[in-house]
């Protein structure tokens, strides 16, 4: 054939063969180019229907106008009869030939993918599928261009045995199951197809292999391939669920449409994907002079990585400069949201709850230092890199998975990856039956211990390995339940948990953590409904569950949680958590708890140490470091009040907890109401809550504007009814006054009536009782309420009747012993400072007295 000329077309050299014939490059005499002719087996003119078919799919193949689909300019025979096809001659290889030099890099997999996909989808939108796609049917020529070649010949394939002895097999791997079977195909075959090419591009070796045809065949349709993360490091989890899916046997579950195939992989190729190179050295932070937020203007939305070296500098990386290092040691790891194989929104429940029951088994383990849910749930189909993950985390390594349930089957994979140099430490993949789904998250637990050289004693390994419920329908209840549970305060949501955990405890009464989550959603709902008829139900709920197992971890939290919030009863609930403690180190918000009981029992140092350990466990929680910042304020630390105030800030620019103490900062600190009104009109934008209108209207109050200060109190007037009576006292319109201190008394009382052994509304009633001019009721109201919440029982609490005496005292005239009330609680910890007795004019008519001038100057030093 070389030298020959067939029509006008100059035969140069033979490019290759296959079973549906023979390629050359050839001269186009008439049109002075290059063009490949394909020359179809003889076999297929002989048969005129088939002849017939093949010209009319080749007519509307050549109709493609596309950049990454081969241009076919005509169809004709020979003198003999033999036809063949003119198309597009492309300087390049195919991605076979690629493939013999090793792996592709993934990036330029990526792209060669989209540029496939995007020649695919345009034929699909014509009703044309292809049937062949492989790696031997697609050229990258020399200006990266991806042309994909020999459409309408597959489907003639199908329909002759024409192909040559050996010449089948390589198309055989690429073949889709119902391909196989040779049932009628439709565009998901081609979207299999290029999963196979994608896969190989990857790792260099077929999905599906066998010796001879039919063993393929057997992988195809019996098998699953190798996981690509097993095969390869560096490979995005991401990336591998989406090779997954086009290669799901069944149709209906692979992508349905190659638009959706082409916006995944993009998504992976926004946040550039880089092989495994030597770890970058990071600059070393520069030490920073943090001065008070009003001086210095930081944007609200600096990530928290910036804020971590803004506020630790050099004691974090200690000085090296060879590899980041993590704030919470080698042997601290992160765990990431498993990805749901799967568009439903079950399969989405399920994913989440098999990644919190992992999360959970992790932190049983002491040696480790576990991120809790609240802080990863945000990189939930994240594109950041592992690397800078573990950098805002603060942690040496990170777990990242898949689940995909199918049925009684379930398929987990799971990869440890070390956080800074993306290397993989331990991967593995699990099918396995649904009802080994704890084994599989015990073992998941142990192999990355010991992947970590993390230390496992025995009791860690029991609790580890213990079989939380037989009736895998009771667990999916529980999973369920824990999803609601774990969307927040939120009254339809803690119902909805309620009715799981309740059902779980229905298909399974021995179902002992079923029974603790109940409890805690019962307290929950505290706030919403019937407060008494919960509490009972709560405890009814642990008695029960105590019955089973008394010494589960889980309920003696939930009893811990039922102290604490039913009943203030701290030195109990702090028992109970201590308990916890033991086998839940790395639960942050039991750590927290403790945190908060310490603080209520004055122990500050102590509470300050569990609470900064809780923000390392759960470090994007901007209440948490809100709350810190308020610890902080009791002890008249103002630097660190500041400095956990910002972070709040910056963690989450659309709360108001950070905002709020900022504000209270402020004025608290320095005494400027003009600075904290600039402050509150610079943020009135970020947050409209009751927190911050409380700030805006006492920064007027004590600025003496009282009529604006009562506007900003009457935008919620319900929640401000005293503040509101104070005012109107202050402006002396005393009927108005005491319209709003009688409205308030009833508010107070009903809060009592419904829980009398509340000693924290008693100090209210009695103010309110004060502005009524009921003096004897005032003064046994407020001291009724300090013998029930001593500050020596409530640090907080305690503090806060003191200083409704201080104000119930002054309301009703006696001046001693409310300057007394004064000196006693200037002499605690406690959130009003010197600058608020200075300002605030409720004081007035103490600021002539001279013992009042003596402390306001011994407290102002």
């Amino acid at each position: 054939m070389i030298g020959k000329t067939i029509s006008h077309y100059k035969i140069l050299e033979k490019l290759g063969e296959g079973g549906m014939g023979d390629v050359y490059k050839a001269e186009d005499t008439n049109l002075d180019r290059i063009v490949a002719l394909k020359f179809l087996p003889k076999e297929v003119t002989r048969d005129k229907e088939m002849k017939t078919r093949f010209i009319h799919e080749a007519k509307a193949a050549s109709a493609l106008d596309h950049p990454n689909v081969c241009t076919v300019f005509e169809i004709d025979e020979t003198e003999e009869g033999q036809l063949f096809i003119s198309m597009g001659y492309y300087d390049g290889d195919t991605i076979e030939e690629r493939i013999k030099q090793g792996p592709l890099e993934i990036n330029e997999a990526l792209n060669i993918t989209i540029q496939v996909a995007q020649g695919l989808d345009k034929a699909h939108k014509k009703k044309i599928v292809h049937r062949d796609i492989k790696s031997a049917n697609i050229i990258v020529n020399t200006d990266g261009v991806t042309k994909i070649v020999d459409f309408g010949i597959a489907k003639l394939a199908g329909q002759t045995k024409v192909t040559k002895d050996g010449t089948s097999l390589g198309t055989a791997s690429y073949m889709s199951p119902e391909q196989t079977l040779g049932k009628e195909v439709d565009h998901r075959t081609d979207i299999w197809s290029l999963g196979v090419v994608l896969y190989e591009m990857l790792t260099g070796l077929q999905p599906f292999q066998g010796d001879y045809e039919q063993a393929v065949v057997y992988s195809i349709m019996n098998e699953e391939p190798k996981p690509l993360t097993g095969l390869r490091t560096g490979i995005p989890l991401q990336l591998e669920q989406i090779v997954s899916k086009a290669l799901a046997k069944e149709p209906d579950e692979r992508y349905q449409h190659l638009d959706e195939l082409i916006v995944d992989l993009k998504h992976v190729k926004k946040e550039p994907v880089k092989e495994k190179t030597d770890a970058q050295v990071p600059l070393p932070p520069t030490p920073v002079d943090i001065k008070p937020f009003w001086k210095q203007p930081i944007p609200m939305a600096v990530s928290i990585t910036a804020l971590i070296v803004i506020i630790t500098g050099l004691l974090i990386f200690g000085g090296k400069t060879d590899e980041p290092a993590s704030r919470l040691g080698d042997k601290s790891i992160a765990v990431l949201p498993f990805s749901a194989i799967g568009d439903s929104k079950e399969d989405e429940y399920f994913s989440d709850g098999i990644h919190d029951d992992i999360l959970t088994q992790l932190s049983k383990i002491g040696d480790l230092k576990v991120i809790a849910r609240t802080s990863v749930m945000q990189y939930k189909n994240t594109n950041l890199r592992i690397s800078d993950i573990g950098k805002e985390l603060g942690v040496a390594s990170i777990l990242e998975g898949s689940v995909r349930r199918a049925g009684d089957k379930i398929r987990i994979v799971a990869q440890l990856i070390k956080s800074n140099t993306e290397e993989h430490l331990w991967a593995e993949t699990y099918d396995r039956d649904y009802a080994d789904i704890f084994a599989i998250q015990s073992d998941v637990a142990q192999k990355i211990a010991s992947a970590l050289k993390a230390t496992l004693n025995p009791e860690e390994k029991e609790q580890l390995e213990a079989v939380p419920t037989n009736n895998m329908e009771a667990y999916n209840n529980y999973l369920r339940g824990n999803i609601f549970i774990f969307k927040g305060v939120k009254e339809e949501s803690i119902r909805s948990a309620i009715q799981f955990y309740e059902k779980a405890i229905e298909l399974d009464p021995n179902f002992t953590l079923a029974y603790a989550r109940l409890s805690v959603a019962y307290m929950r709902i505290l706030w919403f409904a019937d407060y008494y008829n919960y509490l009972q139900l709560a405890k009814e709920t642990l008695d029960k569950a105590a019955s089973i197992d008394a010494n589960h971890p889980d309920i003696r939290l939930a009893f811990g949680y039922y102290y604490y919030y039913g009943f203030r009863d701290f030195d109990k609930a702090l028992r109970e958590f201590t308990i916890a403690l033991k086998t839940q180190p790395n639960n942050d918000q039991l750590i927290e708890a403790i945190g908060w009981i310490k603080r209520r029992q004055g122990k500050w140092d102590e509470s300050v140490q569990f609470t900064k350990l809780a923000c390392e466990l759960n470090p994007h929680t901007a209440n948490r470091h809100a709350q810190l910042a308020y610890t902080y304020i009791y002890l008249r630390d103002w630097d660190e009040a500041i400095r956990y105030s910002e972070m709040s800030i910056n963690i989450a620019p659309d709360e108001p907890q950070g905002y709020s103490i900022r504000g209270y900062i402020i004025l608290a600190m320095e005494g400027d109401v003009e600075k904290t009104r600039q402050f509150i009109r610079d943020n009135l934008d970020h947050v409209d809550s009751s927190k911050f209108v409380f700030e805006r209207g006492l920064t007027e109050l004590l600025g003496r504007n009282y009529q604006k200060a009562l506007g900003i109190f009457k935008e919620d007037e319900k929640t401000f009814l005293l503040a509101i009576a104070h005012i109107y006292r202050l402006m002396g319109q005393e009927t108005e006054a005491e319209r709003y201190y009688d409205s308030a008394r009833k508010q107070f009382e009903m809060k009592i009536k419904d829980n009398p052994n509340n000693g924290r509304f008693y100090g209210k009633l009695g103010i309110t009782y004060a502005g009524l001019g009921r003096k004897e009721e005032a003064i046994n109201a407020g001291k009724q309420g300090i013998e029930m919440i001593p500050v020596s029982k409530d640090a907080l609490s305690g503090s806060v009747l003191l200083n409704d005496m201080v104000i119930l005292y002054t309301m009703t005239g006696e001046v001693e012993l409310a300057i007394s009330q004064i000196e006693e609680y200037l002499s605690y910890p406690s959130w009003l400072t010197v600058q608020f007795f200075k300002l605030h004019p409720g004081w007035d008519s103490l600021r002539a007295h001279p013992r009042f001038q003596e402390l306001i100057a011994r407290y102002s030093d």
